[in-house]
């Protein structure tokens, strides 16, 4: 019986094969080393202060929380009222595990006076729900050690993910494009980010056991 492949062939579907496999490679490295550079490069908004929560800030009373934290809780005034030097890393939409990072991270670097963690009332009662931790952790992997165990707490892939440089920078390219122009907003200074308006809902109550998803 005649082999339908010859040794050329396959010699040619292989090469052919690596040869897809090395542009790839070639492309994950060189554009993810790109938006690396982009991403924290980033002089105002959201993504940017993520990076100040984690690297930059050193105030005596560190904020930390979701929605809450950022909205309620005006820096200024209790750095005024307190005489303390105050910063609000809380962030909208994030997560117990989120602030568990940010606060490892704060302890890495230096001792704060006090650490306020308003934490709601719905992800306790629920649970964490999500595939992996927070994937505002996700660029950070590679330079904190806090921020490697809070991702492979939830996602046992995690690791393998960070051979991809494109990978550490998912969802991050547009946003930092726009944001490359520095502004002096208000939350670049104090982390405070105040909400105007109305509150039209009612009021929401929870009952039930807390679910703390990791010691």
């Amino acid at each position: 019986m005649t082999s339908r492949w010859k040794p050329t062939e396959v010699f040619l579907t292989l090469r052919g094969i690596l040869s897809v496999f090395l542009i790839f490679v070639v492309f994950d490295l060189l554009l993810g080393v790109g938006l690396r550079k982009l991403y924290f490069s980033q002089q105002r908004g959201y993504t940017y202060r993520v990076t100040k929560s984690l690297d930059l800030v050193h105030p005596d009373l560190l904020i930390v929380g979701s929605s809450c934290a950022a909205l309620d809780f005006d820096s200024r005034f209790m750095s005024q009222a307190l005489g303390y030097s105050v910063y609000n890393v809380g962030i909208p939409s994030t997560s117990v595990v989120y602030h568990w990072a940010v606060i490892q991270s704060a302890l890495a670097r230096y001792t704060p006076k006090v650490i306020l963690l308003n934490l709601d009332a719905q992800p306790l009662i629920f649970g964490f729900n999500g595939s992996g931790a927070p994937r505002e952790l996700v660029p950070y992997y590679r330079s904190h050690p806090e921020i490697r165990a809070a991702l492979t707490e939830f996602d046992a892939f995690a690791k393998i993910k960070q051979l991809s440089n494109l990978y550490t920078m998912n969802e991050q390219f547009p946003m930092a494009l726009w944001r490359q122009k520095p502004r002096n907003d208000p939350e670049d200074s104090t982390g405070f980010t105040p909400s105007h308006g109305i509150w039209m809902d009612s009021m929401v109550s929870y009952s039930g056991d807390a679910k703390i998803p990791f010691d």
